[in-house]
C-alpha cells in the first residue's frame, strides 16, 4: 500500500508546483487587457480637446471673416464728411471688386439733365430730410452739380452708369456719391460696389439713416 501514497503525494505536489505558473500567466494576461482598455480612454481624453480647438478656431475664424467684411479696403477711399446728429455713418466702403454692369458699359455718355434737387430719395421721410438737410449743408460748403437720385454721372458731366445714387455732387475737384440706407437694408455694399465699379476716382459716403 505504500506505493499508491507516494503517487498520489508525488502528484499533489506536481499540481502545487505548476499551479502558481499558471496563475501568474492568466493575471498577467489579464493585466494587459485592463490596461489596454483603460489606456485608451485617456488618449481619446487627450485627443478632445485638440478637436474642440479645431472648431472653435473655424467659429471664430468666421467671426474674423464677418468683422473683417466692414474694414476700408485698401485702395478705396472714404469721404470725410463728420456723422451729423441722429445719423450713423458706415465705417468703410464696399471693395471695388465686381465688373461692370452690362447696362452701365453700354448706356450713352451724354447725362440727363439735372432735375430738382427737392426729389425723394425713397420712401423714408426720414431720409428724405436728411436728404435735403445734406444739400444745403453742402451748398453752404461750395458744393455744385448735385444730383438727386439719378443715373450716376462723374466729375467731367458724362453719364457711367443707369444706376441712380441717392445724391452726388462735386467739392473742391472731387465727385461725391451718398447711399442713404436703413439700419435693415442689405443693399448699401452692393450701391457702393457698383458705384465705384463705374467710377473708380469717386469717393463713397453710406449713411444709416434711421
Amino acid at each position: 500500500m505504500s506505493p499508491p501514497a507516494r503517487l498520489d503525494l508525488m502528484t499533489t505536489r506536481a499540481r502545487r508546483t505548476h499551479s502558481p505558473r499558471w496563475a501568474l500567466a492568466f493575471l498577467a494576461a489579464a493585466g494587459a487587457v485592463l490596461v489596454a482598455v483603460f489606456g485608451a480612454a485617456p488618449a481619446s481624453a487627450a485627443t478632445a480637446p485638440g478637436a474642440q480647438t479645431r472648431v472653435g478656431t473655424s467659429t471664430s475664424a468666421g467671426q474674423v471673416v464677418v468683422g473683417a467684411s466692414a474694414s476700408v479696403v485698401a485702395g478705396q477711399r472714404l469721404g470725410n464728411d463728420p456723422p451729423q446728429a441722429g445719423i450713423v455713418v458706415a465705417t468703410g466702403v464696399a471693395a471695388n471688386t465686381a465688373p461692370r454692369l452690362a447696362q452701365d458699359t453700354v448706356a450713352s455718355p451724354v447725362a440727363p439733365r439735372p432735375l430738382p434737387l427737392n426729389r425723394p430719395v425713397g420712401g423714408s421721410a426720414t431720409q428724405n430730410a436728411f436728404a435735403q438737410e445734406r444739400i444745403a449743408g453742402l451748398q453752404g460748403r461750395g458744393a455744385t452739380d448735385f444730383r438727386v437720385n439719378q443715373q450716376q454721372v462723374n466729375i467731367n458731366g458724362v453719364r457711367v452708369g443707369v444706376n441712380r445714387p441717392d445724391l452726388q455732387y462735386t467739392m473742391n475737384g472731387q465727385r461725391y456719391y451718398e447711399e442713404f440706407d436703413i439700419p435693415s437694408s442689405m443693399r448699401g455694399p452692393a450701391h457702393e460696389a457698383r458705384i465705384l465699379s463705374n467710377d473708380p476716382s469717386g469717393v463713397v459716403n453710406p449713411f444709416t439713416v434711421p
